[in-house]
């Protein structure tokens, strides 16, 4: 019990920083449901990089850990709470239901939210050590940073733990580090509290996100949609670093578009937003590359959007968000050992860039893990059989609730949609389940996603510079890491089986965001659900 209320102690500090330090760059405040989810879900993610970069410098700084860290993280605590109240504005008064969320927004995305968090507590109750990379990767890194004797965190950068890949950033193990120092023991509870709470605020923050820039009710949509994705889950429980990236890959997005909303310049959300991209590159080594994507979308918004002065002014403080991460990175690269992408590098690069079967390979293993997952945390969840029934019920509610009919009834004849129908049912009494576990249930969700954006987009938001902004982002990731792909010195079919998946996660809930923005609002609305912003 007394391990318990530590950790819970140790993770409740974190969100309260990022809580006070949110709130106080926001300016007037969150003020309906919908910003204060995302506010909210900003909050645990930013709270969770500070307290890992305070640990971090901690340890690099006095050679060995302690539990005077704990007085630091109340310092900076104080600090926040104070920085909160000194630019406390007022915020306008919001009568009945907030605009943009309703209670039938609300219940889809608890409902949702509380199946797949069920089925990832179940699969961790059973594993709770989490999968190989978890084990051997970012908690072992943890386990060096909580070395008690001076200097030996830096035993991790010996030429005997390259399996363990000490250049990997150290913002997972330091979190780790930190509540097990809290918890005074290495045990199972930190990672999966940590992997757990990503797992929740990244489902808060994909809601909040798309219900505070197109309405509750798409926001409910986008809920439903990620819980129910197998790789979704499947990261959920393996504890790797993947999931907190994909969160911070969507919250550095989903904040500027937020600011691109605001009538006037908004330094604060700038700020935060820079942050976010920052700690994504604290997380991992593809964090860098976002940062170069997210600037490259920012800049083309820069072109696009007009007044130059003020957002050149943006683009400052977009930076100065990632200025303390960056310093912090360069940092942790002073000690780490070259990445082996880098260093692994021969003469041939630019053979392996212009080779089209390489590009063929990378186009085909693509294919085949959208079509069906095949890692075994994914068999994990396939074989939690509430999993697809779950998977069932969001599908079907995309269907029923996710498309307006008026627009249905202007785009497809009665005719031509019986026929959609029929082919659809032939192919689930075709397939059965000889397309592997996934079977029927997989075919349905597929045509829900499909159906939603067919016939849900307005081509009319396509041009919109803040769209464009985050497709640009998205679409740079991407193209890098298929770059990476081309160039990588390892075996590319070895390392495509074992890290594709991943990387289509990263970019997962960032894409449904982006296609999210382009659909119109939902047409029908529930009791107390008031339009989006436009």
């Amino acid at each position: 019990m007394g391990s318990l209320l530590s950790t819970l102690l140790a993770f409740g500090i974190a969100w309260l920083i990022g809580y006070f330090l949110v709130t106080s760059l926001w300016r007037m405040r969150p003020r309906d449901t919908a910003d204060r989810l995302l506010a909210g879900a900003a909050a645990f993610g930013l709270g969770m990089g500070v307290v890992a970069v305070l640990d971090f410098l901690w340890v690099a700084a006095f050679g060995k850990a302690s539990r005077g860290i704990v007085l630091a993280d109340l310092a900076v605590l104080v600090l926040t709470v104070v920085a909160r109240r000194l630019t406390r504005k007022a915020s306008p008064p919001v009568g009945g239901w907030p605009r943009g969320f309703g209670w039938f927004s609300g219940s889809v995305f608890l409902l949702f939210s509380a199946i797949a968090l069920g089925i990832v507590a179940t699969i961790l109750s059973r594993a709770p050590d989490g999968a190989w990379d978890a084990i051997a990767v970012w908690n072992m890194h943890a386990r060096f940073f909580n070395a008690g004797g001076n200097g030996d965190w830096k035993a991790l950068f010996d030429p005997l733990m390259e399996f363990t890949h000490p250049d990997y950033p150290p913002l997972i193990p330091a979190c780790v580090a930190r509540g097990w120092r809290y918890a005074g023991q290495a045990i199972p509870l930190v990672p999966m509290t940590l992997a757990f709470g990503f797992t929740f605020a990244l489902l808060a923050l994909i809601t909040g996100a798309v219900a505070s820039a197109r309405g509750g009710n798409l926001g409910a949509l986008a809920c439903a949609v990620l819980a129910a994705s197998p790789i979704f889950l499947g990261t959920a429980l393996s504890q790797y670093a993947d999931m907190p990236l994909a969160f911070f890959f969507l919250l550095a997005v989903a904040l500027l578009h937020r600011a691109d909303q605001e009538s006037e310049p908004h330094a604060g959300l700038h700020v935060l937003a820079g942050l976010a991209a920052g700690m994504a590159a604290l997380t991992k080594n593809e964090g860098s590359l976002f940062m170069v994507a997210l600037g490259a979308g920012r800049l083309l918004h820069l072109l696009l959007a007009g007044k130059a002065r003020h957002r050149i002014r943006n683009l400052a403080w977009l930076g100065l968000g990632m200025a303390p991460a960056v310093g912090v990175l360069l940092l942790y690269k002073s000690f780490s050992p070259p990445n082996y992408l880098v260093s692994g590098q021969a003469k041939d690069l630019w053979q392996k860039l212009l080779s089209w079967p390489r590009a063929q390979l990378i186009v085909e293993q693509l294919r085949n893990e959208l079509e069906r997952p095949h890692s075994f945390s994914v068999g994990f969840v396939q074989r939690v059989r509430a999993w697809h029934w779950h998977l069932l019920a969001s599908s079907l509610f995309v269907l029923l609730f996710g498309i307006d009919s008026r627009r249905l009834r202007r785009r497809l004849s009665r005719w031509g949609l019986l026929l959609v129908l029929l082919g659809i049912l032939a192919d689930i009494a075709g397939t059965r389940l000889a397309t592997g576990a996934f079977g029927w249930h997989w075919l349905v969700a597929m045509g829900s996603v499909l159906a939603i954006v067919i016939l849900g987009f307005d081509l009319r938001r396509l041009g919109n510079p803040s769209f464009l902004a985050a497709a640009t982002t998205l679409l740079v990731v991407n193209a890098g890491y298929f770059v990476v792909y081309m160039a990588t010195p390892l075996d590319l079919r070895w390392q495509l089986t074992f890290s594709i998946e991943r990387l289509i996660f990263h970019t997962m809930p960032l894409s449904i965001f982006v296609v999210f923005l382009a659909m119109a609002p939902w047409g029908r609305s529930s009791p107390g659900e008031a339009p989006s912003r436009p």
